[in-house]
């Protein structure tokens, strides 16, 4: 099991609709790349739904045809208060 974070993302935008930036689609071509080299066949691919983890994996899919990313919402970020309470 690999647990991987985002790429870089531009900071401006709603949460869940920031963009990869410059530096981000670089790094998710990379890590694609790196990622397709170590993948075994029928490995199951995870993304939080918001754009720049699924942008961060999208290179994945150019790279092998059989890759299906499927976007679950138990992986988005979620807010913890201060306090602690949920």
């Amino acid at each position: 099991m690999i647990f991987i974070r985002h790429c870089k993302a531009s900071m401006e935008g709603k949460d869940e609709e920031r963009v990869l930036d410059k530096d981000g689609i670089a790094q998710a071509s990379s890590l694609c790349k790196k990622l397709n080299s170590i993948l075994k066949p029928n490995s199951e691919i995870y993304s939080s739904p918001f754009t720049r983890a699924v942008e961060s994996l999208k290179p994945l899919t150019k790279l092998n045809s059989q890759i299906d990313i499927k976007e679950s919402k138990f992986l988005e970020e979620i807010v913890i208060p201060k306090d602690g309470n949920i």
